[in-house]
This record gives structure tokens, C-alpha cells and sequence, in this order.
């Protein structure tokens, strides 16, 4: 009973990181003076040319700045860090404030 209460708990926290994490990633990109998904797209060839148009910025920004998608799945060499490194805030964000709720109850 207990270990099935725990990874219920385990694994709602690993979406809500997900969110915590792309709401981190976000907040820090809005404090340019130009929203990064509001911008015109860059000259950048390896990207097919449709994927940047009007209606698409938001979705270019999306899979080519946030998630750093290439072009297949054989061509996985980049490492993204910038959302690592947001994931790592999320959890150590849930870690303490798991923490401060125990020394309130204890």
C-alpha cells in the first residue's frame, strides 16, 4: 500500500516537473526586451523554410530553441543544457519545499 501511495507520488512529481521545468525556461527567456517567440526566425539553412513563417513563430521558438530538435533521430549529437539545468530547478524547487512542509508537520 505504501509503495504503490509512493510511486503515485513519484510519478505525478515527474510531470509537474516537466511543467515547472518549461515554466522556468520560459520565465527566464521573457525577461528580454524582445519575447524570443515573437521574433523574426534566423537565417539558419538546416531547418526546412515553412517552419518559420508568420503563424509559426511560436512553434519554430518551440522545437527549435526549447527543444533543440534535429533533423533525425541519427543526428542526436547536441545535449541540451539550458533545460537540464531548469529540470535541475524544478526538482531541487520540489525538494525544498517537500522539505519545509515535513518541519512543519514534525
Amino acid at each position: 500500500d505504501r509503495i504503490a501511495t509512493w510511486m503515485i507520488g513519484f510519478y505525478t512529481n515527474l510531470y509537474y516537473n516537466a511543467i515547472i521545468m518549461y515554466t522556468i525556461y520560459y520565465f527566464f527567456a521573457s525577461l528580454q526586451k524582445t519575447l524570443p517567440w515573437t521574433a523574426d526566425c534566423p537565417e539558419v539553412t538546416e531547418y526546412p523554410e515553412e517552419c518559420c513563417t508568420n503563424d509559426t513563430k511560436a512553434r519554430y521558438y518551440w522545437y527549435y530553441n526549447v527543444l533543440d530538435i534535429s533533423d533525425d533521430m541519427s543526428n542526436a549529437d547536441k545535449f541540451n543544457w539550458r533545460m537540464v539545468l531548469c529540470l535541475l530547478g524544478a526538482w531541487v524547487t520540489c525538494f525544498l519545499l517537500y522539505v519545509e512542509r515535513y518541519q512543519d508537520i514534525g
